[in-house]
């Protein structure tokens, strides 16, 4: 039972620190207001980057562009590789785009703190959400390629080609060697959770680690170490001419 609410704690604390700036009793201040800004940049900037990324691959690579639009809840991008090995990298540029993102950032933060002595304290927040958009970009991009898909079976003549879950089914499904959706089907959803554990280390990572210079892991030692292991002088062990030694020698 102990431990239990030592976990249940720690969580809790983890997630004030998180969305401290975001909580509902704070609706009316500039920090509230200016969060709220930044996270729907930020989850648009997710969606910009997924498909920019493979915009650009495809370019790379020689693969014709027939159609990029930009939308403000969907970014549609249609083209025509002719290989498997050309779609399989144009999905993991996607995929991988906001990781890259995160990661520069996420080293900026931590030289501009070696070089300079400090980093704003607002920014790691804005490092953490678009973490947090980054670890969700999959699960997004499943759910509205999935109400694309259905919506394409309503709109006659309306055809969107590039959906990252149903490219590879759909190249295994009309390959006249397999014929088998299946197979596209398992190596899409085996991939994606490839890249969401790589992409949910990376957040971890920082938020133990980086986040607040260390905040987080210090916030854990302190919830679940033992009472031995903090050591408190009691009065009169250390004597006040040699508290103000150490703080100048500090100084």
């Amino acid at each position: 039972m102990k431990d239990r609410n030592l976990c249940t704690k720690k969580f809790k604390y983890i997630f004030d620190e998180v969305f401290l700036d975001i909580h509902p009793r704070m609706w009316r201040s500039i920090q509230f207001k200016t969060s709220i800004i930044f996270i729907i940049f930020l989850g648009y900037l997710r969606m910009f980057t997924h498909y920019t990324a493979q915009f650009v691959m495809a370019s790379l690579i020689g693969v014709p562009i027939t159609q990029f639009h930009l939308g403000w809840w969907k970014i549609t991008i249609n083209s025509a590789p002719y290989e498997i090995w050309q779609e399989v990298a144009i999905l993991l540029a996607g995929a991988f785009a906001n990781l890259l993102v995160f990661l520069f950032m996420a080293a900026m933060s931590v030289w501009m703190k070696k070089l300079c002595g400090w980093f704003p304290k607002y920014w790691h927040s804005v490092i953490c959400w678009h973490g947090m958009w980054m670890v969700a970009d999959p699960s997004i991009t499943l759910v509205m390629d999935c109400i694309l898909n259905a919506r394409n079976h309503y709109v006659k003549g309306e055809h969107l080609k590039w959906l990252d879950y149903f490219v590879l089914p759909d190249y295994f499904r009309k390959n006249a060697y397999y014929g088998n959706a299946g197979i596209g089907i398992y190596l899409t959803f085996f991939m994606f959770l490839v890249i969401n554990l790589v992409n949910g280390y990376a957040f971890y990572r920082y938020m133990v680690f980086f986040f607040k210079d260390g905040r987080i892991l210090d916030l854990y030692r302190r919830l679940s170490g033992e009472y031995n292991l903090f050591f408190v002088p009691q009065d009169r062990e250390v004597s006040l001419n040699y508290l103000r030694w150490v703080l100048t020698r500090a100084k």
